[in-house]
């Protein structure tokens, strides 16, 4: 039995949180894994509610997540303001933990306090690999934030075409004529009547 892991068994449940919560901010992989085998929860809270999950979703660290999430930890467990491992995953364009995420039952439509969804974020960003594979797992476009606003007007409002290509082709649109349309700022068409989410991209 080494020093560290003397040291860790002595601590008290919650230090032993702790220092699991601090091993994954630091990114230290092997106290990660002595501290989970004592049996500390993975699912222990830091401040703001960050599970160890959560922070290597930040990192984009697919490893240390499967670790965690091997040793029991909530997939889509949340923070205060809302937020998941896979919502971290999408805002900083980690796709492959974006895929591990989904793989193990991750809710491709989970919301967070502002009722903003993995792929609204995603569209925002403008990361297409992410959003590729959000729809594929059956994320739905339909759905608004407290705003009103869908991953569609994040990716129009973006400027991203290739996103709104991706949506339109999910949604199964039909090119509308543009004397139904009206031109918004980013130089894409849009339409009110029928699904919001209709948009033809000018080429002009």
């Amino acid at each position: 039995m080494n020093a560290v892991y003397e040291m860790l068994e002595r601590m008290s449940i919650d230090e032993k949180g702790q220092a699991l919560i601090q091993a994954a901010l630091n990114k230290n992989m092997d106290k990660m894994k002595e501290i989970l085998a004592l049996g500390v929860d993975p699912n222990i809270k830091g401040p703001g509610g960050w599970t160890a999950l959560r922070i290597t979703a930040w990192h984009g660290d697919s490893s240390m997540a499967e670790l965690v999430l091997n040793h029991g930890a909530l997939v889509d467990d949340q923070s205060i303001t809302g937020q998941t491992a896979l919502l971290m995953a999408s805002s900083y364009g980690h796709i492959r933990l974006v895929k591990l995420l989904l793989n193990r039952g991750a809710d491709p439509n989970i919301r967070n306090l502002n009722n903003s969804t993995a792929l609204m974020i995603a569209c925002f960003h403008g990361y297409g690999d992410i959003v590729k594979e959000l729809l594929r797992r059956g994320a739905v476009l339909a759905i608004q934030n407290k705003q009103g606003k869908t991953a569609m007007t994040f990716a129009m409002e973006m400027g991203h075409e290739e996103i709104v290509g991706l949506l339109l082709e999910a949604e199964n649109h039909f090119y509308i004529p543009p004397a139904e349309m009206a031109l918004n700022n980013s130089g894409m068409y849009f339409t009110s009547a029928g699904k919001t989410a209709s948009v033809y991209i000018s080429n002009l």
